[in-house]
């Protein structure tokens, strides 16, 4: 079966799209031609302006493909493709410029006119898009603003360093509420009980801001609200504030509080404007007139 599917574009979106270098689809076709096939039976509804295609079916478009194993299709009054509803082993790959995304779940919901997709998965769904892995309840697409929507707890997954380094590791996120991540801007919002795990640092707070390179590696971040890191390599330091910001490329936490930042190492508690963990160098200092407050550990 073939069939059409129109979409909206406004002219802003086309100039962001080829300016911005979107991290999703960024087609600037108006109307797109979609084939679907099947292996079991096809069942019209007229009334309802439906269609159900049973047993692995398969949806092709322009730099896209999708399998499942039932797919039900609703038509608008002139007979074009309005949504899209795939169930059961959902598996949609796309072509990303010189990478592909795919996504894995229990259904996905596509809306041709808004060029927007919802992915669900039980417990997780999830996302390979470049080098990032995206896992969560709900995720979503917005190709028209270039934007991906995590909903529910989840993690994301990112190497942290280039990808010629063949004994990379990874930095992982996890959080309790949502993720958004915005193609043009090239960065991802973190809320609610959110922890950084890099190595052996371990970094918790109440919202997260993380900025990427082109290529996905995170070059900065920013945590904020309750303030926590830990990192067992220098001399098993930790600190307590409201705001950190972590350059990646230097590999340099800076944390401030307020009133004062907090440093926890060896028995005593230092209180100053600014505390620094060179992870690099193994060594924390400070910068401001600090306090000290030394008890003994039973």
């Amino acid at each position: 079966l073939t069939t059409t599917a129109h979409k909206k574009e406004k002219d802003d979106d086309v100039q962001k799209s080829k300016n911005g270098g979107s991290a999703f689809s960024n087609q600037d076709l108006t109307s797109q031609e979609i084939t679907i096939t099947w292996k079991g039976r096809m069942l019209y509804i007229q009334n309802q302006n439906q269609a159900v295609f049973e047993k692995d079916g398969v949806v092709n478009k322009e730099g896209t493909k999708l399998n499942c194993k039932k797919l039900l299709i609703l038509y608008n009054e002139e007979g074009e493709l309005k949504n899209l509803v795939a169930t059961h082993d959902v598996r949609l790959i796309e072509k990303q410029g010189d990478s592909f995304r795919e996504a894995k779940g229990d259904k996905i919901i596509w809306t041709a006119e808004e060029n927007y997709t919802e992915l669900y998965g039980s417990p997780m769904a999830s996302v390979k898009d470049g080098e990032k892995h995206i896992s969560a309840p709900k995720i979503s697409f917005s190709d028209k603003e270039s934007k991906m929507f995590a909903e529910g707890k989840g993690y994301l997954l990112v190497p942290s360093q280039p990808k010629k380094d063949e004994d990379m590791g990874h930095v992982e996120v996890n959080w309790n509420d949502k993720m958004i991540y915005d193609g043009i801007t090239r960065t991802a919002n973190f809320y609610e009980l959110v922890r950084v795990t890099k190595g052996n640092e371990k970094l918790d707070c109440d919202k997260l801001d993380v900025l990427f390179y082109e290529k996905d590696q995170i070059k900065k971040i920013t945590a904020t609200g309750n303030v926590y890191i830990q990192s067992p390599d220098l001399e098993n330091s930790s600190g307590v504030g409201t705001l950190l910001v972590w350059d990646f490329s230097e590999n340099v936490a800076v944390l401030t509080g307020e009133p004062l930042a907090e440093l926890r190492r060896s028995g005593a508690r230092t209180f100053s404007q600014k505390v620094y963990f060179d992870i690099n160098t193994k060594r924390v200092h400070w910068e401001g007139k600090p306090h000290w407050l030394v008890y003994e550990e039973r």
